[in-house]
């Protein structure tokens, strides 16, 4: 199907923008997230303090009145091949919540509100979720939410690449995005998101696209190229033609400031949405794999290569 170029709107977009994204971690002391998904531990039978809770199909659960980990504490999320499950990578502080309790379902709220409780199974010491059992339309809906891939899909990635994993309180983290596996690429945008930690926030600062760099996807090609620093979107497309982008190619670069209170594990994301796209030459959709990245803060600092 046919997208309309909303790419061509970038072209108003006022450049010098001075307004600063926050993005802060949650609250979750006790208090419901406002996360567009989130999870919280449950089973079949009476539990102590879990809250009885009816599912549309009238299956009764029991379900705990704490959230164990949103969605913005997923790193990626597949889905397996020909099985309705989801095997989620979440961070270091959502597995440490997780625990090593009694639970063998997992609540799953949209909106606050309870949609399905599907069997879990978890390593912590991976930060590693299998949620299984699913419906089709609870794999269909989840998925979309939380922008999985499917296990041994081929096809375009949108990569981000943090310079460094690891940072202080005070420092500025800077990551780099990268499309790939796309042979006929015209356009690409993205926007990205920082959430999660356990307090604190990452600021999203400035935003740039360094053409000048060898691996850049345009090259010296004639091209339009904007970033928006308010929305964190970046993009860019070619007057003509097309690139091949089989390979790993550069298409932007965003700063963060580390607030001077933030600790444990936050994750760069893919802005799933209107806002991130990949046209090819024709001006069609090409569908991509978003792979996020983690920045633990606390931990020595370290590098990260592409």
């Amino acid at each position: 199907m046919r997208k309309n170029m909303t790419w061509w709107m970038m072209g108003t977009m006022a450049l010098s923008v001075s307004a600063v994204a926050v993005v802060r971690a949650d609250e979750r002391a006790g208090k419901e997230s406002k996360a567009a998904v989130t999870f919280r531990a449950a089973t079949s039978t009476a539990t102590p303090d879990f809250e009885k809770m009816t599912l549309e199909n009238g299956e009764v659960v029991y379900v705990s009145p704490r959230v164990t980990f949103t969605n913005d504490e997923v790193v990626s999320a597949l889905r397996g091949a020909g099985r309705n499950d989801l095997d989620l990578t979440i961070t270091s502080d959502a597995a440490d919540r997780i625990g090593r309790g009694e639970a063998d379902r997992v609540a799953v709220f949209v909106k606050g509100r309870l949609t399905a409780a599907p069997t879990m199974t978890n390593d912590n010491e991976a930060g590693r979720v299998s949620i299984s059992n699913l419906s089709d339309a609870e794999l269909t809906r989840l998925s979309g939410l939380l922008g999985a891939s499917t296990q041994g899909m081929v096809g375009a990635t949108m990569r981000i690449v943090p310079r460094q994993t690891s940072a202080q309180p005070g420092d500025i983290v800077t990551v780099d995005v990268f499309v790939s596996g796309a042979p006929n690429l015209r356009t690409f945008q993205f926007a990205l998101d920082a959430v999660g930690g356990r307090s604190g926030e990452l600021t999203r600062e400035l935003g740039r696209i360094e053409e000048q760099r060898a691996d850049f996807a345009f090259g010296s090609a004639r091209a339009i190229k904007a970033v928006d620093d308010s929305r964190g979107r970046a993009g860019g497309t070619l007057f003509e033609g097309h690139v091949d982008a089989t390979q790993p190619m550069y298409v932007g670069t965003f700063d963060y400031k580390v607030s001077d209170d933030a600790s444990g594990s936050f994750v760069i994301k893919i802005r799933m949405d209107d806002d991130s796209f990949l046209h090819n030459e024709e001006n069609y959709l090409l569908g991509f794999t978003p792979i996020n990245a983690t920045i633990k803060v606390g931990a020595a600092g370290g590098r990260s290569n592409r």
